[in-house]
């Protein structure tokens, strides 16, 4: 007979840990939360009254509380509370980016409505020819544009005519969807 199973009054006996344990006393796999590592534990079948991790691999008694238990279904149900938080996080998301593109589109439409109008944003004329930016900035419908010449021979002779800045009303990171009085006061600073 080996020594894991030993033979008491007809019943084959299993030991585990030196302690014996009754074939007929086998109880189904249950989980538990390992206070050394905190991952789930898991009581295998005929060790009644200790439970082996198995991450660390600690053994430790069955807890005698229920709350250390962590039944079968309410895993299931777990990953369900997870999927709902998730789905109504990315619906609350959506629906907030909804909102907000239909409030900048109205407010699109007004700014059109009052005879406002878009420049783009400032990045798209850094770098650019001060001739052609005020020719573009005219097709658009601007009609007050100045320039500065940054007059700086020398080190950026390479850079000559390019922009270096633009403001458009004293704002000199304007976005590609912010709007403007034809009228707003724009000045170019170039090389």
């Amino acid at each position: 007979m080996s020594g894991r199973q030993k033979e008491k009054k007809g019943e084959r006996m299993e030991t585990w840990c030196g302690e014996p344990v009754l074939q007929e006393n086998k109880r189904e796999d249950k989980k538990y939360i390992c206070p050394k590592c905190g991952t789930i534990g898991r009581r295998e079948s005929g060790k009644d009254g200790v439970v082996y991790c198995l991450y660390c691999g600690h053994c430790f008694p069955v807890p005698t509380e229920t709350e250390d238990e962590i039944p079968e279904d309410s895993l299931g149900d777990n990953v369900l509370k997870i999927m709902a938080f998730v789905s109504c996080t990315l619906l609350c998301i959506c629906v907030t980016i909804g909102i907000f593109v239909g409030f900048s589109a109205l407010n699109g439409h007004i700014a059109r409505e009052k005879g406002m109008i878009r420049a783009g944003s400032y990045k798209i004329y850094k770098g650019e020819d001060y001739a052609a930016v005020i020719r573009q900035l005219k097709h658009l419908g601007f009609h007050d544009i100045y320039t500065i010449d940054l007059n700086d021979p020398g080190i950026f002779s390479q850079r000559e005519g390019l922009v270096e800045s633009i403001s458009i009303n004293g704002e000199r990171k304007f976005k590609e969807n912010d709007y403007f009085n034809p009228e707003a006061d724009i000045i170019i600073r170039y090389f």
